[in-house]
């Protein structure tokens, strides 16, 4: 059995690891759990981070158990064997089969760090940037993700345009930065180009905000990048694009009522009002006014926009007290339903 690296998502997405799994394989194959468990119980490290692997995931023959996955996570970790720290480091920052303690985290983190692991370097950086688990400081997060990014962290890369772009970055001599909307524009590339959805994102908002310098066009084309891999906040403003057919798209009603949708089922609220006025108005849809009262009030409950709530009241004019005791009804058994996005 492959044996795949498994690494958690925290509130930014990480990274698999391909050449720890390939390693492992080579070690265990198509080994059995028993077989597994002895190497494992006489020392071997890369058995007990496989162990870890089947337990938290089910496989292998055993069944799920984030308790013993943490516990030869451990005896793999303790060992200084990368991938066990990380995936341990999720655990406790996740708190999957332990209390969420993300000091334990960022301990586990930093010692995969220092062998240069990106994942590790990108988790620690996120810590140090929120202060969770660790003081914050937004110099040594900045260390940390321009690390990650010069091994391979396209995550990383993304966070370097965010602290550019904020102003909070630094340079060698470790001096604080102004905000530098072309720095944060180049690592915002670097990142869109391998397919991060957040940096295509930001880019196509700058230029649309004529801060993106000398870059041309392309706005359509880098919201639809991030749509189709489910950023609600792309579907949205590509839905948008088609709609007023601007910066070069051809007006569709149809497919902007199709990203609308898509995002506003995600609980974008500006979607779910784009979706309402649809219906409202009867445009490339047929004219509904309970479906517009019902994503107007959804809009209105995830955006504190008051022209959202004017939408809704305008739309509960057109029903009947029957027909909002309905959407009532609907509204309450509404659950967002979040499609894999690329990250923050």
């Amino acid at each position: 059995m492959w044996k795949l690296v498994f690494v958690l998502l925290m509130s930014a997405a990480l990274q698999a690891l391909p050449a720890y799994a390939q390693e492992a394989a080579v070690v265990t194959g198509d080994m059995d759990v028993r077989a597994l468990l002895r190497k494992a119980q006489g020392g071997d490290a890369m058995a007990s981070y496989a162990l870890g692997y089947d337990y938290q995931t089910g496989s292998g023959g055993v069944r799920q158990d984030y308790v013993q996955a943490l516990n030869w996570y451990k005896e793999s970790a303790k060992q200084a064997y990368v991938p066990a720290e990380v995936n341990l480091a999720n655990m406790y920052a996740t708190g999957m089969g332990t209390e969420q303690d993300t000091a334990t985290a960022a301990r586990w983190y930093y010692s995969a760090a220092l062998t240069g692991q990106p994942v590790a370097e990108n988790a620690l950086a996120n810590l140090y940037y929120t202060g969770d688990g660790v003081p914050k400081d937004l110099k040594k997060a900045f260390e940390y993700y321009s690390r990650a990014q010069k091994h391979g962290s396209i995550d990383a890369a993304k966070h370097l345009g965010d602290m550019y772009l904020n102003g909070e970055a630094y340079d060698e001599k470790g001096a604080r930065l102004p905000a530098n909307d072309a720095e944060a524009v180049k690592w915002y590339m670097m990142a869109a180009k391998r397919g991060n959805a957040g940096a295509q994102r930001q880019i196509a908002q700058l230029e649309k905000d004529g801060r993106a310098g000398s870059l041309k066009g392309g706005i359509a084309e880098l919201y639809k990048s991030a749509a189709t891999k489910g950023d609600a906040n792309a579907q949205y403003n590509l839905g948008h694009l088609y709609e007023t057919g601007a910066e070069g798209v051809t007006a569709d009603m149809g497919t902007a009522l199709k990203w609308y949708r898509r995002a506003a089922n995600q609980g974008q609220p500006d979607a779910q009002d784009a979706l309402g006025h649809a219906y409202f108005e009867g445009k490339g849809i047929a004219q509904d006014y309970p479906s517009a009262w019902f994503w107007f009030t959804l809009a209105a409950t995830n955006s504190k926009k008051e022209t959202y709530s004017s939408d809704r009241d305008l739309a509960a004019l057109k029903l009947t007290p029957e027909q909002i005791s309905v959407g009532q009804e609907q509204i309450q058994a509404f659950k967002a339903q979040p499609e894999s996005a690329g990250q923050p």
